[in-house]
């Protein structure tokens, strides 16, 4: 036991605490918020003059990231092919499953809502075994808003037509918030 207390708090003294997100330096692009530990911005009320609180999206603490935040995040490029549309596009950007962790919230639900105010549910699970990205780039140009921005949720290609269709309704774009649940 001697040994093994010691061994303990250094391991538990190297590992970083969940949602030590500093607070971005740039204007915010996504905010996460619900069921996270910790955040780096304050409440959201329905009262407020802002997205958020027009669409009637409360929270006491939310993760709030700009764009270089999540560009220093390992980024992933997947080539698709967009609804009516059979030019290849490129799409960059982090995992979902890095940006849940990244607030403390793996292992949870995630619903991206777009700035129309279109919100799905996308499972912990299919974002493990799936990893959508949350795209902020296409073909190398920055998602505007007004365009697909500033960020879609884009899943990979698979060959499953069933699973397509599944992952076409989940491509949330104008994507700005992430409720956690």
């Amino acid at each position: 036991m001697r040994i093994l207390t010691p061994l303990l708090l250094c391991t538990a003294l190297s590992v970083p605490a969940l949602a030590e997100v500093p607070a971005p330096t740039g204007a915010t692009i996504l905010t996460l918020a619900g069921a996270i530990p910790e955040g780096n911005r304050g409440p959201s009320t329905e009262d407020d003059i802002t997205v958020l609180g027009r669409m009637g999206l409360s929270f006491e603490t939310g993760v709030a990231l700009d764009a270089a935040m999540l560009a220093a995040l390992p980024e992933v490029e997947i080539t698709t092919m967009m609804p009516d549309d059979e030019t290849p596009a490129t799409f960059a950007g982090p995992r979902l499953s890095a940006v849940m962790e990244m607030a403390g919230a793996a292992g949870r639900s995630a619903f991206p809502t777009a700035l129309d105010g279109y919100q799905v549910e996308i499972p912990w699970e299919m974002t493990e075994t799936y990893e959508p990205i949350l795209a902020t780039h296409l073909d190398g140009v920055p998602l505007g808003i007004g365009d697909l921005g500033p960020i879609i949720v884009i899943f990979p290609v698979v060959d499953d037509p069933e699973m397509s269709e599944i992952f076409v309704s989940l491509q949330v774009w104008a994507t700005f918030f992430i409720d956690v649940e």
